[in-house]
């Protein structure tokens, strides 16, 4: 399996620490990890990385940008503006719009919604798109509940 980037938020971290008697679980975590990044790395998994975080707020993960990977003339910070900033093209809305509504209602996604990402990557794009997605907002749910119960150190 090809090797990660750095973990900018310290997600890992938090997994280990929580689940530190449970050896297995971790590896089962991070090798779906891995396969995200091994599937739909790169700058669009970044983007929808770094809003998810901010969306779900207070997860760690949406104030970090990953090291190497490139965000073109945005940063971190820019993600935000996403709906007019000149700086994303369709293909990034069209992913952005996606990731906020999982985010935030995955039951309220609609063909509209769907279809411009769909179009961009094809089906097989789309499902694994949909998967690096799945991946990146369980971490982030995992690490927020446990910080919220008080079971994870202090973190950024």
């Amino acid at each position: 399996m090809e090797e990660t980037v750095a973990d900018p938020a310290g997600t890992d971290a938090i997994i280990a620490e929580v689940l530190g008697d449970r050896p297995d679980v971790v590896a089962v975590l991070d090798g779906a990890r891995q396969a995200s990044w091994a599937a739909a790395g790169g700058r669009r998994r970044e983007l929808v990385r770094v809003r998810g975080g901010r969306r779900r707020g207070g997860a760690g993960e949406g104030g970090v940008a990953t090291p190497g990977i490139v965000l073109g003339p945005v940063t971190a910070h820019d993600v935000a503006t996403w709906p007019t900033h000149p700086a994303f093209d369709e293909l990034d809305r069209a992913a952005l719009a996606f990731a906020e509504q999982w985010v935030v209602d995955v039951a309220g996604m609609t063909d509209e919604l769907v279809a411009p990402l769909r179009d961009a990557l094809g089906d097989d794009g789309l499902s694994t798109f949909t998967n690096a997605l799945m991946v990146i907002e369980q971490r982030m749910r995992l690490r927020q509940t446990w910080e919220r119960l008080g079971l994870a150190g202090d973190r950024p």
